[in-house]
Formats: structure tokens, C-alpha cells, sequence
């Protein structure tokens, strides 16, 4: 097997510059599908002494004299943009740089925005994404899940629903390995070094370790996430070389501003980009300005 190649690429935002490649790739994006539970933010909160005050007076206040009882594992927001408003932001970052679009939209555990995209005439082929969570051990990891067959979409939402209420590393497995028989689906170890849980650095990567020797072969790529930061980010590029496994951008966007990063290609299809990364083991990842 030939060995993987991933080229990380710094726009300017000029044009010219990419008249090697001919399509911009955008992966992992949010929509008003996708809920953001809150469950982490009291230990967020916990690390600034003044909104940690801020937050469980209110609270207090609301318990004592309401008899409101905050949940925060109960709570969530939704990003603001439809998945036809995240389509077109997206598309207009990449046709600015005279290149031809291609967006993947991933929301947490769902795949209404892929398929609410198929049903408009300009965006019939649309992939059918979802960014899956597996819980593991004490933590959990999130993977894309890129391309579904749309006439098994929803059979395969089952299948990743149950395996995250009661996650088996043999269940994990066999999803993994029937999507990896799926030739024209992309799978992505999103964020790996993020703590999702807050168990520690030491114990996520540890975890993360046997992650991998379980499910490394499985996976198609490794993310470079446009919202962690630089020093995690280049320990992404260092596994990816450590394991030979491409790396792809995945820009991770919730709000109003388009992806990060984005990957740059000469597909013409979201087929075709996938066999790029599946079997010539290439990644070319663009950070913008």
C-alpha cells in the first residue's frame, strides 16, 4: 500500500493560487439540526472564578425562590442556520476562491440537513453526513461519517443510535466495518485529541490509544479541526504520519462564520474525493486567512 500524503496548504485568499486543484471541500459543518448539550459547561465555567460566581448565583436564585432545578445534561442549543443557509455560506467561501464547491454538512447524530438538501433541485446530490458519537471507556470520541446511502440513511442512524446508548466494542466494530464495505463512504476520527469528557490529557490520550488499536483500521482519515487549537492541531499532522493515515480538514463551524479550513482537490464529485482519501491516502488541507 502506498504511503499517505497530506500537503497543508495557507490561503491568502487570493485566486490564482489554486489553479492546481479545481474543487474546494467543506466537512464538518453545523445546522439548527444538530443539538449542543451543556453537560460540560459547569466545569468549563469552573476554570473562570468570575462567571463561575456569575452562574451559580443565578442558579441559586432561581432554586430558591422558583424551585427550578437546572439540569444541565437536559440543556441545549442549536446552531442558528438551516442546512440550506449552511449549504450556501459554505459554497460561497469556496467559489470566492475560484473553485468549485462541495459541502458536507454533520450534525451531532442526525441526518436531516443532507437529506432536507436532496430534496431542492440545486443541491440534489448532497451528501447524506452525520457526525456520530461512540462513547468509549470513560470518554467518548466523535467520527464523520461522510456520503450515507441516502436509501439507507435512516437504517443506519438505528444502528449508530443504539451502538451509542450501549456501546460494545463489538458493536463499534461491525459499524465500522460495514461502512467501511460502503466504497463510496468517508470515515474521519473527528477532534481526537479533544477531552470530550473532561477526564484528564493523560487519560484521553491513553484512551485514545486503545482506541486506536481497535478501531485504527477502520477509519479513512484523521481531522485537522478548524476550532481546536495550533498545538493540537500539529500533533493531529504528527499521528496522522505516526499511523500513515491521511489527514482531512474538518472546520467544525456553529455559527455565522464559514469553515476554517477546507480541503482542496481535483475531484469533481464528493464520489470521487472520497476514493482520494480511501485509496491514494491523500490529504490537502487549506487553512484560510
Amino acid at each position: 500500500m502506498k504511503p499517505s500524503q497530506t500537503q497543508v496548504h495557507h490561503s491568502s485568499g487570493s485566486v490564482c493560487q489554486f489553479g492546481n486543484f479545481r474543487t474546494g471541500v467543506s466537512l464538518h459543518s453545523h445546522t439548527m439540526h444538530s443539538k449542543e448539550y451543556l453537560g460540560r459547561l459547569p466545569s468549563y465555567i469552573a476554570k473562570f472564578p468570575i462567571g463561575s460566581y456569575i452562574i451559580e448565583r443565578e442558579v441559586g436564585r432561581l432554586h430558591l425562590y422558583e424551585g427550578r432545578i437546572f439540569d444541565f445534561n437536559k440543556l441545549f442549543w442549536t446552531p442558528p442556520l438551516s442546512p440550506r443557509e449552511a449549504e450556501e455560506l459554505e459554497r460561497g467561501q469556496i467559489e470566492k476562491l475560484g473553485l468549485a464547491p462541495l459541502v458536507s454538512l454533520t450534525d451531532h447524530d442526525n441526518v436531516e440537513a443532507g437529506k432536507q438538501l436532496r430534496m431542492l433541485a440545486a443541491t440534489a446530490n448532497a451528501p447524506v453526513s452525520v457526525e456520530w458519537t461512540v462513547p468509549y471507556e470513560e470518554t467518548e470520541f466523535h467520527i464523520g461519517v461522510h456520503n450515507l446511502p441516502a436509501s439507507r440513511a435512516d437504517r443506519w442512524m438505528s444502528e449508530f443510535a443504539g451502538c451509542t446508548r450501549r456501546s460494545r466494542n463489538d458493536w463499534i466494530r461491525d459499524i465500522l466495518a460495514s461502512l467501511n464495505d460502503e466504497k463510496n463512504v468517508l470515515t474521519v476520527l473527528n477532534h481526537p485529541y479533544w477531552d470530550a469528557e473532561s477526564i484528564g490529557p493523560v487519560e484521553h490520550r491513553e484512551t485514545l490509544k486503545r482506541f486506536l488499536v481497535n478501531f485504527q483500521g477502520f477509519f479513512h482519515a484523521i481531522e485537522l479541526n478548524g476550532m481546536r487549537s495550533r498545538k493540537e492541531n500539529r500533533e493531529v499532522l504528527q499521528l496522522g504520519a505516526a499511523l500513515d493515515m491521511p489527514v482531512v480538514s474538518g472546520g467544525d463551524r456553529h455559527g455565522l462564520e464559514p469553515n476554517a479550513v477546507l480541503n482542496v482537490t481535483h475531484a469533481t464529485t464528493f464520489e470521487e474525493f472520497v476514493h482520494e482519501v480511501r485509496n491514494e491516502l491523500s490529504g490537502e488541507v487549506l487553512l484560510m486567512p
